[in-house]
């Protein structure tokens, strides 16, 4: 059973609770009342789950972070990757509609494809190149058709939440090897998962519709991200060697450039450098041997 938790009137139902994102939401709160439900607690890809649970909870504002996220896999579970985020977004989106709440559906940025050479913005026309993104996409138009109410909130290179990241990954790979190969012709934005957070509670405080961008500021490739990250831990012994996208052969097609930009105010994410150290200071133990305490 979920716990509602909050002292606010607001009540906020959030899927996908264990994940990053969602476990961001949940510790920050901000004194809404919450419903936390993870994947044992609700599969959204079950209409009659969802719809009973949603009558039951009757909440303000459903933040649906549940989402098959693999990207590679994607290409070979492709029926998963629909089912998640197509079908389960769709059976959120007919029980806001049922129950009057308003969806906060969280997109990413591989809904583009990377060619327009600098930062997307919540105008431009989104044209996926691999599966996840475009059941992303399709997610995004399931909810603007459903939904007269809603909030789109596209971001991307999460970490900081529960679960596997870039940054934990990068940390780990470093106490372990002493060269990395990162790929540097993939550019985006990092996003700490506690800024991004903030950005939507504070959308739904300023009770705002429509499509907004969410990331921090700036850009960067993967190679010069995990740089960042070594830098600001006091790694000096660990080689970051530079690949391409062809060298490292994934098996999903990755956007070239896929940043963001907001263009559209309510707020404005800090820069993703100072971002970066804040969650490595919070995050991480550096002891005399360098040694990492995620």
């Amino acid at each position: 059973m979920w716990k509602i938790e909050g002292k606010n009137t607001k009540k906020i139902m959030i899927t996908g609770s264990s994940g990053q994102l969602g476990s961001a939401l949940k510790f920050l709160n901000n004194n809404y009342l919450l419903a936390p439900l993870d994947k044992s607690q609700l599969d959204v890809v079950n209409k009659e789950k969802v719809f009973r649970t949603v009558k039951q909870i009757k909440p303000d504002y459903i933040i649906h972070t549940a989402a098959y996220t693999k990207v590679d896999e994607s290409e070979i579970y492709i029926k998963k990757a629909i089912q998640v985020n197509c079908i389960g977004t769709e059976n959120i989106a007919l029980a806001c509609k049922k129950f009057n709440a308003v969806m906060v559906y969280i997109s990413t940025d591989y809904i583009f494809d990377g060619k327009k050479g600098m930062p997307y913005t919540e105008q431009d026309m989104p044209s996926p190149v691999n599966i996840y993104g475009y059941t992303k996409f399709i997610g995004e138009q399931i909810v603007r058709s459903v939904l007269n109410k809603y909030i789109v909130v596209r971001s991307s290179w999460l970490y900081g939440g529960q679960g596997k990241s870039f940054v934990n990954t990068i940390l780990e790979l470093a106490k372990k090897n002493s060269e990395i190969r990162v790929v540097d012709d993939q550019i985006g934005c990092p996003t700490y998962v506690m800024d991004l957070a903030e950005a939507i509670f504070q959308l739904i405080k300023a009770e705002v519709y429509g499509v907004y961008h969410a990331s921090n500021s700036g850009y960067c490739s993967w190679y010069q991200f995990a740089r960042e990250i070594l830098k600001c831990t006091g790694n000096k012994d660990t080689l970051l060697i530079p690949v391409t996208s062809k060298e490292l052969n994934r098996l999903a097609r990755r956007p070239a450039n896929s940043s963001l930009i907001n263009t559209k105010g309510v707020y404005q994410l800090r820069e993703w450098k100072d971002a970066l150290y804040e969650y490595i200071q919070r995050h991480t133990a550096v002891n005399e041997n360098i040694m990492f305490n995620i």
